[in-house]
């Protein structure tokens, strides 16, 4: 009997007409080269080897502090996303723990309000589980690079078939060839549905 296909997501943030209401105010201190919150080298180990890459947090110098405005936005949602990296509570923090163990990174980080509150604790983090090669190609409308990345179609919505072989059971990933993108699959995505996941967004990828 043919087992029943998984339907994979994209994993994005829910879009705001009042903005994300934060800004993080020591972004040229947490490295030593002023290079933010992303890794200052992207491939440390080669282009595309793993297990390094750019979705791996660096070792930063101090937490990272964000500064929340109520009059822009009304707090801090669940999830976000920056520079490819999560800034989420630490009620997402447990989703994540418990269907990706061992596949994520987090660092607590500073939170305040504009007039100098205590804001919600909060965590930057990021998954670390990355395949290489795990979409089939055949069966997606996805080409590769001469470089290697995988291309997405721009005028008609993706289509995405992951080969199962390399994905397995795995609930969220990255994948190495499209290192920004985030993909989850439905026990994911219903997860954060059932416990509420504020700024949390998911587009189906397969068809």
């Amino acid at each position: 009997m043919k087992s029943k296909a998984i339907t994979y997501y994209e994993v994005g943030t829910a879009r705001s007409d009042r903005g994300t209401g934060w800004e993080l105010v020591n972004r040229e201190r947490l490295q030593a080269d002023g290079g933010g919150i992303s890794p200052v080298t992207a491939w440390p180990d080669g282009r595309h080897v793993l297990p390094h890459g750019p979705w791996r947090l660096p070792e930063y110098l101090e937490p990272p502090h964000f500064v929340f405005d109520r009059s822009l936005a009304r707090g801090p949602r669940d999830f976000d996303m920056r520079d490819g990296f999560f800034l989420i509570s630490s009620k997402m923090k447990t989703v994540l723990e418990e269907l990706a163990p061992g596949d994520c990174d987090f660092r607590p980080c500073v939170t305040k309000f504009r007039n100098g509150d205590e804001a919600p604790e909060l965590w930057i983090g990021t998954i670390t589980k990355a395949f290489p090669e795990a979409v089939d190609l055949e069966q997606s409308n996805v080409t590769v690079s001469r470089f290697g990345q995988y291309l997405f179609p721009s005028l008609q919505p993706p289509k995405i078939t992951f080969k199962p072989e390399i994905v397995r059971q795995s609930h969220v990933f990255r994948l190495v060839e499209s290192w920004l993108m985030i993909f989850c699959d439905e026990q994911f995505r219903a997860r954060c549905k059932a416990d509420d996941i504020t700024g949390i967004s998911f587009s189906k990828i397969t068809r």
